[in-house]
């Protein structure tokens, strides 16, 4: 993962040890079993757990085809989506820029809904009396509300001064819990702190491939993408604080996440045919082309019928639809934005593509810059791992 330093250029450096990794990539989980009392509750235990399972499954699996990606693109700080661009900006580019704000939708709005949740426990626990409220024009405010904000606001002051704060933090937290209600909180919070961690660096990497504004491509003195992570504080905390309809946020963040994991999957069956000699470090098996198709398939069904009906998961209807699509197409104009009037550049739908890292340099970045594949040379053999 990313660190707290930074070369001349601003990028960042990995000096990160296996146990900060663990550290950070445990929360993950750990916010899973927060929830799983919930999932419980509504469809009963053996119905949650073959679900839960089913779900792991999936997700693993789609781990080892994003591990080859992530090994193909080591300098590419942002998330699948920056590998979905990757492989579709060849034949349409203006995907990537939808493959990166769903992303970041899905990461970063989810810390709204996370505070809220711990807000709740806290205020039910150790503030049953607290019955005081006030408006702010969209919603009643109670403690609750305040409570899940500053939830916000403390995930932001951990990841903006380096990533070591927030490691510490997932480190203390996890052991230090004893009683249920401490728990549920530091179980949530762990994930709120590792969603902030990846949404801004999603922003920043989306910033650096010329997909939004580039004011987001940015590291502060502590290495870390500060003023994209200010971007999740604003909106999230407006979304505790002004949005009612929580449920069409949270459909909006589900269904963007679920576009950029079918763009990445896909991306990944469009490298493996169109970049065939570009070094892999980490290469799965032929037979993941077809357990990749199949993901696919799967994801692109759970998006047709989950955008299609929303009330099928329990988001509502047709409000939900159009809160999640707005934030969606918002992206097609932020792409715009940056081509048109920021990098007053033509524009251009498809890209060209280099077929191997060394060739990268021919190709001016941000890669719109340029016409024609580049395929002069071949490249190292990869290392294969079945």
């Amino acid at each position: 993962m990313p660190a707290a330093t930074t070369t001349s250029h601003g990028e960042f450096r990995r000096n990160l040890g296996w146990t900060d990794r663990l550290a950070m990539g445990i929360s993950i989980p750990v916010g899973g079993f927060a929830l799983i009392g919930y999932s419980i509750g509504i469809l009963g235990a053996w119905t949650a757990m073959l679900l839960w399972g089913i779900t792991c499954v999936i997700a693993l699996l789609q781990n080892f085809i994003f591990a080859e990606l992530a090994a193909m693109f080591p300098d590419k700080p942002g998330g699948i989506a920056l590998y979905a661009h990757e492989g579709w900006r060849r034949y349409f580019s203006p995907v990537g820029a939808l493959a990166a704000v769903g992303y970041w939708a899905g990461w970063s709005f989810g810390l709204a809904v996370y505070g809220l949740i711990i807000g709740q426990l806290l205020a039910g626990q150790f503030f049953p009396s607290a019955k005081w409220t006030f408006f702010d024009g969209a919603q009643h405010i109670g403690l609750a509300v305040i409570l899940g904000a500053l939830a916000v606001v403390a995930v932001w002051a951990l990841n903006i001064f380096g990533v070591r704060p927030a490691v510490r933090s997932n480190k203390i937290i996890g052991p230090a819990s004893a009683v249920v209600t401490i728990i549920l909180c530091g179980a949530l919070f762990l994930n709120m702190t590792a969603a902030t961690a990846d949404a801004g660096r999603a922003l920043y990497g989306i910033s650096r491939d010329a997909m939004i504004v580039k004011q987001l491509f940015k590291l502060n003195r502590h290495g870390m993408p500060g003023r994209a992570m200010t971007i999740d504080l604003v909106v999230n905390v407006c979304l505790v604080l002004f949005v009612a309809n929580i449920l069409g946020i949270l459909f909006a963040s589900n269904l963007g996440y679920m576009i950029a994991v079918a763009f990445a999957l896909s991306g990944f069956l469009l490298l493996r045919r169109d970049r065939p000699a570009w070094p892999r470090p980490i290469r799965r098996g032929s037979a993941w082309i077809g357990v990749a198709w199949g993901l696919l398939a799967f994801n692109l069904v759970l998006i047709v019928v989950g955008a299609l009906d929303p009330g099928i998961a329990g988001y509502g209807g047709t409000t939900d639809q159009l809160i999640g699509l707005g934030i969606l197409a918002a992206s097609i104009l932020m792409f715009l934005f940056r081509r048109l009037v920021q990098d007053r550049v033509p524009l251009q739908l498809r890209e060209p593509t280099p077929a191997v890292p060394s060739m990268v340099g021919v190709v001016a970045e941000p890669a719109y810059v340029g016409a024609g594949e580049i395929v002069a040379f071949e490249a190292p053999p990869a290392v294969r791992s079945e």
